[in-house]
């Protein structure tokens, strides 16, 4: 036994909690070895000090009196263990539902604004140029016509006068 078991010994062997082969085994060390011999004599001195020379014994009727008061103060095995376990669950929980809300407002699909002309042309494949060339065609064949018009007037018109 080395020196620093013998003083965890000697405190045990002076609360009367050591056994009784390691009582033997320290006695031997303590033959052997000065500085734990005088390591118990202080311990012995301190605990004897604190002892004092006899102990005093309760008041009449002090454990009745005590027993009841100890009794409600005991909870349940399987409250302390839900107590436990609501201390460490719900902060999980609160957290898991957070995350949970977080991604729905990241993941949740945005409303969209409605799809301009352009983009419906690009989205079914046609050229949005030959829409609008469509559309100039179609206007051209306005302007011949007027052309046409004002062509015929003039034909019809006096040499004097200018036709507007």
């Amino acid at each position: 036994m080395n020196c620093r078991k013998a003083e965890k010994g000697l405190l045990l062997s002076v609360d009367g909690r050591l056994g009784d082969a390691r009582r033997a085994e320290l006695e031997a060390h303590l033959r052997r070895c000065p500085a734990c011999a005088r390591l118990e004599k202080e311990y012995a001195a301190m605990f004897g000090l604190l002892r004092g020379p006899e102990a005093a014994e309760p008041l009449p009727r002090f454990w009745e009196r005590l027993q009841p008061r100890i009794a409600p103060a005991r909870k349940p095995f399987v409250l302390l263990l839900w107590e436990r376990w609501c201390v460490r669950a719900v902060p999980v929980f609160l957290g898991m539902t957070l995350a949970f809300g977080i991604g729905l407002l990241f993941f949740a699909p945005r409303a969209r604004a409605p799809m301009t002309d352009s983009e419906l042309l690009l989205l079914r494949n046609q050229s949005v140029i030959s829409e609008a060339q469509s559309v100039f065609d179609e206007a051209q064949g306005d302007r011949r016509h007027i052309e046409l018009i004002f062509a015929a007037a003039e034909k019809q018109a006096p040499a004097g006068k200018q036709w507007p």
